[in-house]
């Protein structure tokens, strides 16, 4: 064979190495396919594609970017380069057919594109029975996947849903991720949510998927009605509650870490969150704040220590929140500031261990009530740090024998300024420690039957010589001072002008003054002639109450009594509106025990509050300890029933029928302001009132007939 004869078939041999590489180049080169039909279609229609999709290769980038909602059927388990859904379209992809199928990406950079505007969601199939599911899955390391907009994962029946697996991917959540029903495979290293990325759990149990969480991500729990999730172990950046509890539902692991904020807007259905109710200590650590809006949650609901730690500020503006319910020890810590102004908290409902409150920043209660103890011979601990701000609302315990609460101001020297207007009641203690100082100005720091013990210091401010121009502290209970008083006067006072102040001796003996010469003299005393005023004109040694069969017996004993004219017992049905059932006759000036007592001949079946009201001969009007009494028994007079309770839209109300005339019905709010009434003829004893206009809450039903009267509490949903 010649040279030449060599040189040619060389040269045919390289032409065509190079065309066939040229047809692998052809063959591997990535192509987009854009999806063109402007609704709904199949995945392996070619025409539905443009350029027309006729053969599907491992390396195709197909785009969905035609806006709108439109649902792509028969998808098939396949390998892609990649998928990008955009242009404010609202895609769902979903199988046919039975059998697990997988939508592969392989590109080796963005894998899987959701931008922004935009919404993907997976699911199976529910043509027939057994497994019919779809999963977006990654088959390469260095797939990344962006989700700028929202990824969806749904459940149609138990075996049918759409699922992701990241593994072998770098997705990152800036958007929305949402598992309803579907099943998500992940790891701290492949799935990531980033600053203002979210994930919603909004399935009933279920596990929240394992990822890294930036600080200002956030976790959202919306269906959980009966289940608490699983995977909760981890560190989220922000954490909401915001379900529809049908039952109580008990926490699960050791708790929850949020280096966020939590809040807790759990549906005001009566169901409660537990934190520890299986005799296991667990902790709710938060970083940032903790808002409650609506729900209840309970910390210690069975043997075991619980903890809330809020880095941030605790904000409650409804729902109920309890500390201590049962045995163990509960502590709520706060960094921050305490800021109430709606629902109602409790300190604790079961006695044995300890229920603190202990706040580092600001107290501020604006409304709704607190109840540091709502159990019988209990008492409950709130300590602040920084200023008291009482504008609105009650602060109360509620339980009978030695139950009590007590605050502390435990400031460390920067004086901590106390403003008034709210109502203290029952046995409520004040303490102001070693080092503290507490600057009531010309507050009225009013602690009904506790006492006051003063180790710091207490400012006072006296500006005028009117009953609202100097601050007071009054309190039922023992004053200790071993303290400084520290009154400060602010005007020119007149000649023979008194002014009072506490005695650190404690002597009650006459009426001591402080008085000032001349008029024109400007000064801050640090000293002066200290007295208290005056006690209660009762020294009360006990009250309560006990049911019976068909009544409420009612008890109290005096020790001393003086200018007392007469004692008024008054009951409520929630602790915060209270009407006057009786009276009875004071002992006038005396210093021997007195027993007392008086029967309410109706109570309401549950709880029933009540307090007494004592009035000197000069008008002069103080409330005692408030107590509650269960009533179980048999109701007499109209035996007044609503069902059901709680209520939609209808409420059924019987009576015993009365046959001497007609009985008024009257529906009224939390504030006692009427907003329904009716009246029934004689001899009915039934009737359907429509309720689906009253806003969600808690209402009292009232059937009256001339002074008798019957109230039953029902709750609006």
């Amino acid at each position: 064979m010649t040279t030449q004869t060599h040189l040619r078939q060389r040269i045919s041999t390289l032409f065509v190495l190079l065309a066939f590489c040229g047809l692998l180049t052809q063959l591997h080169a990535q192509i987009t396919y854009t999806w063109n039909v402007a609704g709904d279609g199949a995945w392996s229609t070619p025409a539905n594609w443009t350029p027309n999709r006729n053969v599907p290769v491992a390396t195709d980038i197909l785009v969905i970017n035609n806006g709108g909602a439109k649902t792509i059927t028969s998808v098939p388990t396949q390998t892609i380069g990649r998928l990008v859904v955009s242009g404010n379209t609202d895609l769902t992809l979903k199988t046919t057919g039975p059998g697990m199928k997988t939508l592969r990406m392989v590109n080796a950079g963005t894998a899987l594109d959701i931008q922004a505007g935009s919404s993907l969601t997976v699911t199976g199939n529910n043509e027939g029975t057994g497994i019919r599911t779809l999963t977006l899955a990654f088959i390469a390391t260095g797939n990344v996947a962006n989700i700028a907009g929202t990824l969806k994962l749904e459940r149609l029946a138990m075996s049918q849903y759409g699922g992701y697996n990241a593994n072998f991917s770098a997705t990152t959540v800036t958007g929305t991720l949402i598992q309803n029903g579907g099943v998500i495979n992940s790891t701290t290293s492949n799935l990531t949510f980033a600053s203002g990325g979210t994930y919603v759990h909004a399935i009933n149990g279920g596990t929240v998927p394992t990822a890294t969480w930036n600080a200002n991500s956030n976790c959202n729990i919306t269906g959980m009605t009966g289940i608490y999730p699983s995977g909760m172990g981890q560190t989220f950046g922000n954490f909401t509650f915001s379900s529809n509890p049908t039952g109580n539902i008990d926490m699960t692991g050791t708790g929850l870490t949020c280096a966020g904020n939590l809040t807790f807007a759990n549906a005001n259905t009566g169901n409660v969150l537990r934190l520890v109710r299986t005799g296991v200590n667990r902790t709710i650590s938060v970083g940032g704040n903790y808002t409650h809006s609506s729900g209840n949650i309970a910390i210690v609901s069975a043997n075991g220590n619980g903890t809330l730690e809020v880095g941030g500020n605790f904000i409650q503006t409804g729902g109920s929140f309890t500390l201590k319910e049962d045995n163990g020890d509960a502590l709520l810590s706060v960094t921050g500031n305490f800021i109430k102004s709606g629902g109602t908290f409790t300190q604790r409902t079961s006695g044995g261990s300890t229920a603190d409150v202990k706040v580092g920043g600001n107290f501020t209660h604006s409304a709704g009530i607190y109840f540091l103890s709502a159990q019988d011979d209990a008492a409950g601990s709130l300590s602040v740090a920084g200023n008291f701000t009482f504008t609105g609302g009650t602060i109360t315990e509620v339980g009978a024998g030695t139950a009590e609460g007590n605050i502390t101001f435990n400031g460390a020297g920067t004086p901590q300024v106390y403003t008034s207007g709210g109502t203290f009641s029952q046995n409520i203690n004040f303490n102001v420690i070693s080092g503290a100082v507490l600057d009531i100005g010309n507050a009225h720091l009013f602690g009904s039957a506790g006492g006051f013990t003063l180790d710091g210091t207490l400012r006072m401010n006296i500006s005028g010589n009117s009953p609202s121009d100097y601050g007071r502290v009054s309190v039922g209970g023992m004053a200790n001072v071993n303290g400084t008083v520290a009154p400060t006067f602010t005007f020119t006072p007149a000649i023979n002008d008194n002014f009072f102040v506490i005695n650190p001796t404690g002597s009650h003996a006459g009426t001591p003054t402080l008085t000032i010469t001349p008029p024109s003299i400007t000064a801050s005393y640090a000293s002066g002639v200290i007295t208290i005023t005056g006690l209660f004109p009762i020294d009360l040694v006990y009250f309560t109450g006990k049911a019976q069969e068909r009544s409420i017996a009612l008890n109290w004993q005096t020790r001393q009594e003086e200018n007392n004219d007469y004692m008024a017992v008054e009951r409520s049905l929630d602790g915060k509106i209270f009407a006057e059932i009786g009276r009875v006759q004071g002992s006038g000036t005396g210093y021997s025990l007195k027993d007392y007592d008086l029967i309410d001949e109706h109570p309401a079946r549950g709880l029933n509050y009540y307090r007494l009201r004592q009035v000197d001969f000069d008008g002069k009007a103080r409330y005692h300890k408030m107590i509650s009494v269960r009533f179980d028994g048999l109701v007499t007079g109209f035996n007044l029933a609503v069902s059901p309770n709680p209520v939609g839209d209808l409420l059924n109300a019987t009576w015993q029928a009365v046959e001497n005339g007609s009985v008024q019905l009257t529906i009224l709010n939390q504030n006692g302001r009427i907003v329904s009434g009716h009246t029934s003829s004689i001899g009915i004893d039934r009737l359907e009132m429509p309720v689906q206009n009253l806003e969600k809450g808690i209402y009292y039903l009232v059937i009256r007939q001339g002074s008798e009267q019957e109230v039953v509490k029902f709750l609006k949903l």
